[in-house]
């Protein structure tokens, strides 16, 4: 059976406080990247592998083929992290049938057309509209970078 244990938004993927923090806070043993176009980058793909711990295996999918094996019974146990750079993926996961309960935000950085939401989070209009669609879907979206932080709500913050 697969289990969802940590959905997160954070457009830099795999970087040190996924491995160093949650992977020890939260014991998942797959990751899944979930994106359109990292799926096409072979660099990007080989990057995210090699930086990861040994003892997790990655997966990296687009969003209809990550929809297809989250909702599959078929294949062995894996507690799973899923990380996506943007909410609109988790949306299209929902819409699936991906049963997520919770959307965490690590980092989202400050580029073209977003505005700083909360610490290390910028939103485009867009992004915020896909948020608070998740929250308006029953799913807990909140930000936390660390496990050692305290989470922040964003229904407020939105």
């Amino acid at each position: 059976m697969k289990e969802i244990l940590l959905a997160r938004i954070d457009d830099r993927l795999i970087h040190g406080q996924v491995v160093a923090k949650w992977a020890k806070k939260i014991p998942f043993d797959h990751i899944y990247i979930v994106d359109d176009d990292v799926v096409n980058d072979t660099f990007i793909c080989q990057l995210m592998k090699s930086i990861a711990p040994k003892n997790l295996t990655i997966v990296i999918l687009d969003v209809d083929d990550a929809a297809a094996s989250l909702t599959s019974d078929a294949g062995p146990d894996e507690k799973i992290c899923i990380i996506t750079k943007l909410p609109q993926v988790f949306e299209r996961l929902l819409d699936a049938g991906v049963p997520i309960k919770e959307v965490m935000l690590g980092g989202m950085g400050n580029k073209s057309g977003r505005t700083p939401l909360i610490r290390s989070v910028s939103a485009s209009p867009e992004e915020r509209a896909s948020l608070k669609r998740l929250i308006g879907a029953g799913v807990r979206v909140f930000y936390q970078d660390v496990p050692d932080t305290k989470p922040t709500d964003l229904l407020k913050k939105l």
